[in-house]
Parts: structure tokens; sequence; C-alpha cells
């Protein structure tokens, strides 16, 4: 969904601010609504997105704020109980990112009981899974990848940022 996202912003324009409105637009756009929907202070919640996640989200991580904006839309859905809209928000937010695959979880949660006990249960679970990830290498291989694909793509052209994520593996590809 990135690479068709970035294909289609590189046939409006070259320029990869042109991305970037574009996204932000999305994302601001779906921010302000969920805001809306779900309180009642509405400037409030704009003072608290525009002061924590505002930069990170419009700056920083283009493709996780998109999938954060179909998780958002998503949720509006899932508490709405319209579980068709909401799956095929999910699969969007999966699609741009793979973090997206906590909109699959959410309606696991529906069903889990909180008290002392079972936060109590949670956390040992949560303690061996990862030690679990540190002991195998996982948590190690995906903090690598994580810290050694952030690449500057400020002066490149829009159309050879689309090819960038055709690798399978990962591997940024030129």
């Amino acid at each position: 969904a990135w690479v068709l996202l970035n294909i289609i912003c590189g046939a409006i324009s070259d320029n990869f601010l042109t991305l970037k409105l574009i996204i932000a637009t999305f994302v601001n756009s779906c921010i302000f609504y969920f805001i809306k929907r779900r309180t009642r202070y509405y400037f409030l919640g704009i003072l608290f997105y525009s002061v924590f996640l505002y930069l990170n989200l419009n700056f920083n991580a283009l493709r996780q704020s998109v999938s954060i904006a179909f998780f958002l839309l998503a949720y509006l859905d899932f508490a709405d109980r319209k579980y068709g809209r909401y799956c095929a928000w999910a699969i969007c937010a999966f699609l741009f990112h793979v973090s997206g695959i906590i909109s699959f979880i959410l309606p696991l949660l529906k069903y889990v009981r909180v008290n002392s006990k079972s936060l109590f249960l949670y956390g040992i679970i949560l303690v061996l899974l990862l030690l679990v990830a540190l002991r195998t290498g996982i948590l190690q291989d995906a903090l690598t990848t994580f810290l050694t694909t952030g690449i500057e793509f400020s002066g490149e052209n829009i159309s050879n940022l689309g090819n960038r994520y055709a690798d399978v593996n990962g591997d940024l590809v030129n």
C-alpha cells in the first residue's frame, strides 16, 4: 500500500513534499475526526495531540502515521459494532505498516478480564516473552533492522522513493 501511495503521488508530482502533504492531510483529518467523536473536550484533545504527537506523526514516521490513522478509523467502527468496516480499516492499517497488526488484537481485548490476578499473570507472560525474544535474538534483529533502515529522503525524487520498499526481505533497493 505504501508503494502504491508513492506511485500515485509520484504521478501527481515528483516532489517528496507532495507525499508529505497528502499524508499529513489524511492523518490530521483522521485524528481530528477521532477526537471529535470520542471526547467532549475537542480543543484539549487537539492541544494534547499538537504538543505530544504532531511533530512525530507528520514529519518523522510517515508510514506508521498512516497506519495509526487507519487504526483510529477502525476503532471508531469497532466501538459502533460495525465489524465489517472495522476489518477493512484494520487491513488497511496493516498494509501500510506492520504495527497495524495491533488492530487485529483489539477484538480479543474485549473479552479479557482485568483484575489484580490477571494483571500479574499478564506481566509474567510479558516478561517471559521478552526473555525468549532476548535469548533467541529476535529482539536484537528487530532493533538492528529498525535502527539501520532510517534513511534521509530530503531532496530525493518521489518516483525513486517507491522503489526502495520493493524487496521482500526488508532490504532497501534503489
